[in-house]
């Protein structure tokens, strides 16, 4: 039948019984449930768009004492030509879509005419521009396919269709569509490390670490001292071996960011309980591992001095060693090094956004000797040296210092310069916007 606009009449009933709950769908789509009793009868008029060249009527039974529909009459009028324009109605992947993509399915509320959908209907902006599609290919009578090549540059991508998109009937679509896809930068892995000894297998895609790596700038990565080492001849290359001893404080040098660690603890022949674990001096876990037992977890770790630092102590129990077979770096953002107000007063989720304007920047730079001594947890003071310009203590407290590191600044300076204007201002900011 013509598409177009219809008026159908049903007529639905039995002389002689009940039927209930009786489910009328139209085009797809449920429209009523009837329900008569014997010797009644309704007659029900539907309004009904029809798209694709055929009415399609249905009928459920939808419960009831009764399991059969009855239906005694249609009336079918025309109306008029189809006049509704297309909708699109779907666009997969939408939103965040990984790392790359390079298909985009979109669907429509109707049939859609293939001939009037093609690449120049389709336009895809992303970071580094213009995407052309490279084709677009129908899937059914509402769906289709657009291919791009490969997206892989993080970032908001931009897509519109239409409206030059047309149905059946001609009608092209009411205005253009539009939607956002968002492709994730890649995480970076910086480091997958094996624990074990200079003879043990080392798990594939893995770096070895033996209980003699320690720590140089060269390496870039290894325990602050020397430590343990045993190879089970039970378990898979990466679970068999493992460093132990009561403490110990690893290192590996990474760009400040944001980092996902995963570290795996266990060993195969013994117990190991109560183990401290601590990430850039805070402690995130508190592990115990039965023989044959691996534990694996994952932290998120912010590093602000470009080294992170993993820390395993026994806190107690019947064996007094960590065991570690593994650990994974993975980079979720890196951050450049910074000398802000905030990064210097080791307060960075603390200081209001006020605090980190660049007035108060310029400042801190200019009048570092405002803050004169800073001390980390350990009470220690921390300081570039005796006479060493005030620029030196900031560098110091922005290397050493860490989010949740809380620091005390000792205010002063030198008048000579005639700058006490420029100071006073400095520390009514420091007095308003932090709390030390």
């Amino acid at each position: 039948m013509p598409n177009g606009q219809y008026e159908l009449t049903l007529a639905m009933g039995d002389q002689g019984a009940l039927h209930d709950l009786m489910g009328v769908f139209l085009e797809g789509a449920q429209v009523d449930t009837i329900s008569t009793a014997a010797g009644q009868f309704s007659t029900t008029t539907y309004l009904v768009d029809v798209n694709d060249g055929q009415l399609t009527l249905g009928f459920v039974d939808q419960g009831g004492s009764n399991a059969n529909f009855v239906v005694n009459a249609l009336d079918l009028v025309t109306i008029g030509p189809d006049r509704v324009p297309p909708t699109l109605v779907g666009v997969d992947p939408s939103g965040p879509v990984g790392e790359s993509f390079e298909r985009i399915v979109v669907a429509f509320d109707e049939p859609i005419d293939a001939a009037s959908f093609a690449a120049e209907d389709v336009s895809l902006v992303g970071p580094a521009g213009a995407a052309q599609p490279l084709a677009v290919a129908p899937l059914d009578a509402r769906s289709f396919e657009v291919r791009f090549a490969p997206q892989t540059e993080p970032g908001d991508y931009q897509l519109t269709i239409g409206p030059d998109v047309s149905d059946l009937a001609g009608n092209p679509m009411a205005g253009a569509f539009a939607a956002e896809l968002v492709v994730e930068a890649a995480p970076l892995v910086a480091a997958k490390l094996d624990f074990g000894t200079s003879i043990s297998p080392v798990a594939a895609g893995y770096t070895q670490v033996t209980q003699t790596t320690v720590y140089s700038a060269a390496a870039g990565y290894g325990w602050q001292q020397a430590v343990y080492g045993f190879n089970r001849t039970t378990g898979g290359d990466l679970l068999r071996d493992f460093n132990y001893a009561p403490q110990g404080r690893f290192f590996y040098d990474v760009p400040n960011g944001s980092y996902d660690v995963t570290v795996t603890l266990g060993d195969e022949g013994g117990l190991h309980d109560q183990v401290g674990v601590f990430l850039e001096g805070l402690q995130v876990a508190t592990v115990t591992t039965a023989a044959g037992v691996h534990e694996t977890r994952t932290f998120q770790v912010e590093v602000a001095d470009g080294q992170l630092t993993l820390l395993l102590v026994d806190l107690g129990g019947s064996n007094a060693n960590f065991a570690i077979n593994a650990l994974e770096i993975m980079q979720r953002s890196t951050s450049a090094a910074s000398l802000s107000l905030a990064a210097v007063a080791g307060l960075e989720e603390e200081v209001p956004a006020a605090c980190a304007s660049d007035e108060v920047n310029t400042l801190s730079r200019q009048h570092a000797a405002a803050i004169a001594a800073l001390w980390q947890g350990s009470g220690q003071p921390l300081s570039a040296g005796p006479g060493a310009p005030a620029a030196g203590h900031a560098e110091a407290a922005g290397r050493l210092g860490k989010p949740s590191d809380l620091f005390f600044a000792g205010l002063g300076g030198d008048d000579s310069e005639g700058a006490l204007e420029d100071r006073a201002r400095l520390a009514m900011l420091l007095l308003e916007d932090l709390i030390l």
